[in-house]
């Protein structure tokens, strides 16, 4: 049976970890959609690929692979890629966590000194912690819970919901048993 897997949640639930994971016990390729959203990724998150061109290059990749992970949200976007799921895999992680990991994560990318007030990331991380803040109100554009909730009842393949403060082998370890590999 055929493995393509979309891993999705909110930023910083978890998605991109636990791809990574979920690959190297699978032995699947995995993608992450900020590969394709964003320009000049990883080196930075400033500027957006265009939409037909991201869609161009996501389906170029999968379509190159039987079975595949793709980690990240892509429910905002056009893709007929999203026929192909075989699997969702929701990760859920409450705000307060899931901010504090996000920060982490800025502070590990940019380092501590960019990101506070003054430094040369200290915009940009704060209007990105403030959007990610609204993941779960859904009051602002994009990812949101109430959009990710709509969205996975009209996709036709099995979800299964997991909370994402459980330890990454945990989850992977669920994830293995509801794809049946």
């Amino acid at each position: 049976m055929a493995k393509r897997i979309h891993i999705f949640g909110a930023s910083g639930s978890g998605t991109t970890t636990l791809g990574k994971v979920l690959a190297e016990q699978l032995l699947l390729p995995c993608f992450d959609s900020d590969q394709f959203y964003w320009e000049n990724w990883p080196i930075d998150f400033l500027k957006k690929c265009p939409p037909a061109d991201r869609e161009k290059k996501l389906r170029e990749a999968l379509l190159t692979n039987q079975d595949w992970i793709l980690s990240g949200s892509i429910d905002g976007w056009d893709s007929l890629i999203q026929q192909d799921f075989t699997h969702l895999i929701f990760l859920y992680l409450e705000p307060l966590e899931r901010l504090r990991r996000l920060r982490q994560r800025e502070i590990e990318r940019f380092g501590a000194a960019a990101i506070e007030p003054g430094g040369a990331q200290h915009e940009q991380a704060e209007y990105f912690l403030s959007w990610a803040s609204h993941y779960d109100d859904g009051t602002l554009p994009g990812r949101s819970l109430p959009r990710h909730e709509a969205w996975m009842k009209a996709l036709f393949c099995p979800v299964l919901r997991l909370n994402s403060e459980e330890p990454t082998e945990d989850l992977a370890a669920k994830v293995v048993a509801f794809v049946g590999a």
